[in-house]
């Protein structure tokens, strides 16, 4: 039987670099959920966007061992940039 491709990823919160987690699940769904907790975020997690800003829509946008920012809905924010 084939394995399932799991999501092994750190997670931070959208916009910073210092609020973050490691996460390892099989599904974009469960990713969101995981992170709302660990993260504990105020609202669920909707969003998840790789470095560059890419909206990661299922498994396979995600490479593995990336860093991902999870957002609960606002658009992407540069953790680098500054304000």
């Amino acid at each position: 039987k084939l394995h399932p491709e799991v999501i092994t990823v750190t997670a931070y919160k959208n916009g910073s670099r210092t609020v973050f987690t490691k996460v390892t699940v099989p599904t974009i769904t469960l990713l969101l959920e995981e992170c709302t907790e660990k993260l504990n975020l105020n609202m669920a997690a909707r969003r998840v966007f790789l470095a560059d800003g890419t909206e990661a829509l299922k498994p396979e946008d995600i490479p593995h061992e990336a860093d991902v920012y999870v957002s609960t809905g606002e658009p992407f924010l540069d953790p680098f940039k500054k304000i």
